[in-house]
């Protein structure tokens, strides 16, 4: 790395599988609780699809759309590859999160509507370039402060 971009290959997490496996379970257990039993069972296929959905993009990183590796630039632009081959240009959003266990990239490219997020959780990648990035983005956000006229812009990615 240099002190301009940052390049990480991303691998699943099992932290991450059985956060978003508890959190689809809890939900199931509250919706079989509050709801008629019909409604109960469509909600509970509609968590399960939920389930499927983000464990294989965010938590496995099994399904084609799944990002596999990024790029990131001190401009803030950010190259990202699917696991199908794919690859999509994106800008890093100040609405970013950092934090030691998981960082959240939020990332607004010409073909999405709304932005979507990329999660890198603690486990995904080698712990020292998870700390590397959370230093990276902590950076970016104090110079997108100090270059940008816009108040607030970079405060996002704290």
């Amino acid at each position: 790395m240099n002190g301009q971009s940052l390049r990480l290959s991303l691998g699943p997490s099992s932290a991450l599988t059985w956060l978003l496996s508890g959190g689809h379970a809890a939900a199931a257990m509250l919706v079989w609780v509050t709801l008629p039993p019909w409604l109960s069972l469509a909600t509970c296929a509609a968590l399960a699809g939920s389930l499927v959905l983000t464990l294989g993009r965010h938590a496995r990183r099994s399904t084609g759309a799944a990002v596999v590796e990024l790029a990131l630039a001190q401009d803030g632009r950010a190259d990202l590859r699917r696991r199908d081959g794919g690859s999509v240009q994106a800008r890093l959003l100040p609405s970013s999160f950092v934090s030691p266990p998981l960082v959240i990239l939020n990332l607004a490219a010409d073909r999405w509507r709304p932005a979507r997020a990329v999660l890198v959780p603690a486990d995904a990648v080698a712990a020292d370039d998870h700390r590397r990035l959370r230093v990276w983005l902590r950076w970016q956000a104090v110079a997108a402060d100090k270059d940008n006229a816009r108040p607030g812009y970079g405060r996002g990615v704290n």
